[in-house]
């Protein structure tokens, strides 16, 4: 006799609504969030909704959203998506890809690493990086007055972006090879003559 499956946990109104809103968001955009940066949002869309039950998705600690987002795989799971979560930033991304030849057929779609548009906000701390490096996060994030992680990580994906411990145990993030290649400088000390 098969052992009984664990019963799926019914999630209340406001974890439901949150990862629902979480999750369109991250399908319609195609970006990737901070976990700061999507309460931020939760908190703005929900602030004033009338039900009690779903204004509860406005006061959702770090540590709720996180436990919410990971309780939505197991329904995502069939659809073989899942929400992943990487250095307090979530995106959607793809589970376990079967068959083999489905495999084989998304990653020919892949742009290879450092190619690719890069946005605004991505040229703009790329640039910051290049010519202030090394920096921490918290420098980075203090230059924009706001929080750049998830520009930076996908800076790091590109292979633009390389990061290593500092002084004092802390991460920096430098520039690397690929960003000189695919900006046509030979090393870094060219990047001053570019400026005015």
């Amino acid at each position: 006799m098969k052992p009984a499956k664990p019963k799926r946990k019914e999630l209340t109104p406001a974890p439901q609504v949150a990862a629902r809103a979480v999750i369109q968001i991250l399908m319609a955009t195609g970006k990737r969030y901070t976990v700061d940066g999507l309460r931020e949002k939760l908190r703005e869309l929900f602030r004033n909704e009338g039900n009690y039950e779903i204004r509860a998705v406005a006061s959702m600690t770090s540590v709720e959203l996180i436990a919410v987002l990971l309780d939505a795989n197991q329904g995502l799971e069939k659809f073989g998506i899942q929400i992943g979560i990487t250095n307090g930033v979530v995106f959607l991304g793809t589970a376990q890809v079967e068959p083999a030849s489905l495999r084989a057929f998304i990653a020919g779609q892949r742009a290879p690493t450092g190619t690719g548009e890069l946005s605004l906000a991505a040229m703009e701390v790329l640039g910051c990086i290049a010519l202030k490096q090394p920096l921490s996060q918290a420098e980075i994030d203090r230059y924009f007055d706001a929080d750049k992680r998830g520009v930076v990580h996908r800076l790091r994906e590109q292979g633009l972006v390389e990061e290593f411990t500092g002084d004092g145990g802390r991460l920096m993030f430098a520039t690397t090879d690929a960003f000189l290649k695919r900006f046509g400088l030979k090393h870094n000390g060219e990047l001053g003559d570019l400026l005015p």
